[in-house]
């Protein structure tokens, strides 16, 4: 059986912080920076390691062809 979650009463939400009030980066944010750091980090990697996929499959390619002389 499914368990549907309630709604949270107007006493368990937590409000949040005002703009002012956070702590900002050159005029943004502090948690949009982290955030976009996080996803151009992330991003980074999965190129290379989609670098890294190519190159094999380029390889098994050419032992392939090899295969068919």
């Amino acid at each position: 059986m499914k368990k549907t979650s309630e709604p949270k009463s107007k006493e368990e939400v937590i409000p949040s912080e005002p703009m002012a009030e956070t702590p900002k980066a050159n005029g943004r944010p502090k948690h949009l920076v982290e955030s976009a750091a996080y996803l151009r980090a992330t991003a980074k990697r999965l190129r290379a390691e989609v670098k890294i996929l190519e190159d094999a499959a380029n390889a098994l390619d050419h032992i392939y062809q090899l295969g068919e002389k």
